[in-house]
């Protein structure tokens, strides 16, 4: 991984952690206001994984040196991963918004959108994990060369 694609998926970290700690405030809000349990859990499902998702974006840049994988594949890793960043951050802000829960494909359209959105996210996720799994573990290899 390229010390620039390192920078990007650390900037794009502290943008998520940034968004999520905004959305706790509405969170809080939620629970001061008595929104209601479905509300404070999709608010803090939001703020919960948004903060989460930007640590995590987070170490991974930190973690670059121990990535060992093609430049193809750094990019894809990369590119999924910011992508992502868009993707789950504007469905479960949308979803808490509107009350759906995108767990399934039913409803109003825009719980559909909610669903797909999720859909799309867990399938780039697992398919990011599992590079950065795959990455790390050839790292092991390379880091005494």
């Amino acid at each position: 991984m390229t010390h620039k694609q390192a920078g990007l998926l650390i900037f794009h970290g502290a943008l998520l952690l940034f968004i999520g700690n905004l959305v706790g405030f509405i969170f809080a809000n939620a629970i001061v206001e008595n929104w209601g349990a479905d509300a404070e859990r999709a608010w803090r499902v939001a703020h919960t994984s948004l903060v989460l998702g930007g640590i995590i974006y987070v170490a991974i840049g930190a973690a670059r040196n121990h990535i060992a994988l093609s430049q193809r594949l750094n990019s894809f890793l990369v590119r999924a991963l910011i992508g992502t960043a868009y993707v789950f951050p504007a469905a479960l802000i949308l979803g808490a918004n509107i009350g759906a829960r995108g767990l399934s494909e039913d409803g109003p359209p825009l719980h559909v959108f909610v669903f797909a959105c999720f859909v799309v996210s867990v399938l780039a996720l697992i398919a990011t994990s599992a590079l950065f799994l795959w990455g790390t573990y050839r790292g092991l290899s390379h880091e005494d060369a």
